[in-house]
């Protein structure tokens, strides 16, 4: 489970690019029956992840990933492929 993290940025007063040269999440290699995301009300305002400033995609599910993966509730925005 990947829940509550900050993933191409981070927060110093405000959300700044931390982003790095590929996608910011990668399902592949028969990776399967991972969650990513989802909301919880651990924190206020809940948790969730935020997906941001990578250069490839925000999250890439590769043809070769295995079964049940799970997108549920993550921001995903501002990267350079998909999401």
């Amino acid at each position: 489970m990947i829940r509550g993290n900050l993933i191409g940025t981070r927060y110093l007063d405000a959300y700044v690019d931390f982003g790095n040269g590929g996608s910011g999440v990668a399902f592949s290699d028969g990776a399967e029956n991972n969650l990513l995301g989802g909301w919880s009300s651990e924190a206020a305002g809940g948790v969730h992840d935020l997906i941001r400033h990578n250069a490839g995609h925000g999250v890439e599910m590769d043809a070769s990933a295995g079964n049940g993966n799970e997108l549920v509730v993550a921001m995903v925005s501002g990267n350079g492929g998909l999401g």
